[in-house]
């Protein structure tokens, strides 16, 4: 992560992008829900067989190019998505939450 947000080196190379949640939000603190990025979370079901990894984290993330003078690249949104539970079993769909970006891929 560190090496794709341009924050160190690899085999001497650099390269950067842009992380669309800390684009548009701040980093998400301890306790944090989805609705502060966190994507590995305690209110998930399926993480409760899991406690023995660290929960309540981000683990996705949506990384992309640097913005462009004519828009390109630019962020609009981005949330975390596919939180909602599964009928009366109150399950979700995956052991994770996903996130999602409006990116802008066209120039203005």
């Amino acid at each position: 992560m560190r090496f794709l947000r341009g924050l160190t080196t690899l085999g001497g190379r650099r390269t950067h992008f842009q992380d669309a949640w800390l684009r548009l939000h701040p980093e998400p603190g301890p306790g944090g829900g989805p609705s502060e990025g966190i994507t590995w979370s305690s209110e998930n079901e399926h993480t409760r067989p899991l406690r023995s990894l660290d929960i309540d984290r981000r683990l996705d993330y949506v990384f992309v190019t640097s913005r462009k003078k004519d828009g390109r690249g630019t962020i609009h949104d981005c949330r975390v998505v596919l939180t909602e539970r599964d009928g009366d079993d109150d399950i979700c769909a995956s052991d994770h939450y996903g996130v999602m970006a409006d990116v802008q891929i066209v120039a203005r």
